[in-house]
């Protein structure tokens, strides 16, 4: 660090300083300003609740800091005047470096660590946890270290300040694609599948997201003192920190040993441009092959030319030229073939056994749902619903009614991967599969279109263990299974 070229930075600055801090404490503590905070100053939850809105209103500036600041530091580097001019300076890149990492935590942590410490101490030091406002501290300050070393990085991979920020956005926003990519995976591939998807894979390429994540946790658990989500995921605290270890190198590369000529040149580093686009691409791809297996090739083949479009453009802006070269071409078909026999690999074996994969004891109860229309059986204005609730501490002695659902699903996800074109019928008959737990809470469910309906039989069985109701909309009125069948004689 060069303490002189940190002097300048903020004597350079300062008026910016001063008026984007008062910006940033009015927007900290307008919660604190519109609430009624005096009427319940005793009440120790309204306080930490309040207390819990500042830090979160802070954390959020903060973050979008380590994004802007990075932008403003390093932006001399993508020019071809500034860089000689910055780099002729009687200081050593290495400090420069490490002094503009320093100005942008100092700013991005400092005006955190002083709006949170005023409404730490005008909303009363008794209320609130010292132990855990620290921990908070710590871990927001290490956190946002990480950020900036991990933006900054991102903005110098490229070679011009437009290239740096569409990086910026570009990393920032790939865990997104790559969830998107796994959510239509489940919803297509797997039969059934309607449950949330366990979005960590995703996420564990964020460091944002695991950032808000473990600050979220952290806050409910030290401050707002909720009872749920007050487990912390080592590894959502790990990684960001590991991730920003390896920015630190990449930075060393990138702006230490950084050739000067790079500015205003394509950036054609293996991390800018070149993995950026053909990453997207790929995943676009492969989302794209899901519908394709499903539907057909030719329903889906517009948005194939509109694909190769997109990434035709987008090695356009890349090159800075109009060019189509024939290694992109056969990047997209290799890609398009392969990311097509993937997926049909996997409609052809069910999701790789993934459809059939599942317990009947994920959760502490098992819930059978099912609606239709009962044309076949009691005219088609009737409209049967079924509920079934079973603690899976007993499966075996609903054994009878779990083997009629279980075949009912079996039969459902036949159906799916069949995909053949069904006769019509009147009737619309759904199975839901849910798991709860003791709260009612949904842990899993599942989600089946059935091509029939139950027998009478069958019917007799799942009403000794649940609910069979039957709306018949010729009367408007609900009976239970026993007296419907009484009233058609049954």
């Amino acid at each position: 660090m060069n303490t002189k070229y940190l002097s300048y930075l903020f004597k350079n600055r300062k008026v910016a300083i001063i008026f984007f801090f008062i910006l940033y404490l009015a927007i900290c503590l307008t919660p604190y300003i519109s609430g009624n905070t005096y009427a319940n100053i005793n009440d120790s939850s309204y306080i930490n609740s309040l207390f819990g809105v500042i830090l979160g209103i802070g954390f959020a500036m903060s973050v979008m800091l380590t994004y802007i600041l990075p932008v403003i530091l390093f932006s001399f580097v993508h020019s071809k005047k500034s860089v000689d001019l910055y780099f002729a300076l009687p200081v050593k890149r290495k400090d420069q470096l490490i002094t503009n990492i320093l100005f942008a935590f100092v700013i991005a942590f400092g005006y955190f660590l002083i709006s949170s410490l005023i409404g730490f101490i005008i909303l009363g030091l008794k209320h609130i946890s010292i132990i855990g406002y620290l921990i908070i501290l710590l871990y927001v300050a290490a956190f946002l270290l990480a950020m900036i070393c991990i933006n900054s990085l991102l903005f110098i991979v490229a070679n011009n300040s437009f290239d740096g920020i569409v990086m910026i956005a570009s990393y920032t926003g790939l865990a997104l694609i790559v969830y998107f990519a796994l959510w239509n995976y489940m919803s297509t591939m797997i039969a059934g599948y309607g449950g949330a998807l366990d979005a960590d894979l995703a996420i564990y390429i964020s460091p944002l997201s695991m950032g808000i994540s473990t600050f979220s946790t952290l806050l409910n658990k030290y401050i707002n003192n909720s009872e749920y989500n007050r487990i912390i995921n080592i590894l959502y605290l790990i990684i960001p920190f590991i991730l920003g270890a390896v920015a630190c190198y990449g930075l060393y590369r990138h702006f230490v040993l950084r050739k000067t000529e790079r500015a205003e040149q394509v950036s054609n580093e293996f991390f800018a441009y070149p993995f950026v686009i053909h990453f997207y691409a790929l995943l676009c791809l492969l989302i794209l092959s899901f519908e394709a297996v499903q539907s057909g090739f030719l329903n889906v083949f517009i948005f194939y030319l509109i694909i190769l479009f997109i990434y035709i453009v987008a090695t356009f802006v890349y090159r800075r030229k109009i060019s189509v070269k024939p290694i992109y071409l056969i990047f997209f078909a290799l890609a398009t073939i392969l990311t097509l026999l993937f997926s049909s690999l996997s409609w052809k074996t069910k999701a790789f056994g993934m459809a059939e994969n599942y317990r009947l004891d994920e959760s502490k109860n098992l819930v059978y749902e099912a609606y239709y229309y009962g044309e076949e059986l009691f005219g088609e204005e009737t409209h049967v619903s079924i509920n079934v609730k079973i603690p899976t501490s007993n499966l075996k002695e609903y054994q009878e009614v779990i083997d009629i659902f279980e075949a009912k699903r079996h039969q459902a996800i036949e159906e799916y991967y069949a995909n053949e074109e069904k006769e019509s019928k009147y009737y619309y008959s759904q199975l839901y599969v849910s798991h709860l737990d003791n709260r009612n809470r949904t842990d899993k469910n599942y989600s089946y279109t059935l091509n029939d309906t139950y027998t009478i039989d069958e019917l007799k069985i799942i009403d000794k263990y649940g609910d069979v109701e039957i709306d018949d909309y010729s009367d408007g009125e609900l009976y239970t299974l026993e007296e419907y069948l009484k009233k058609k004689g049954n």
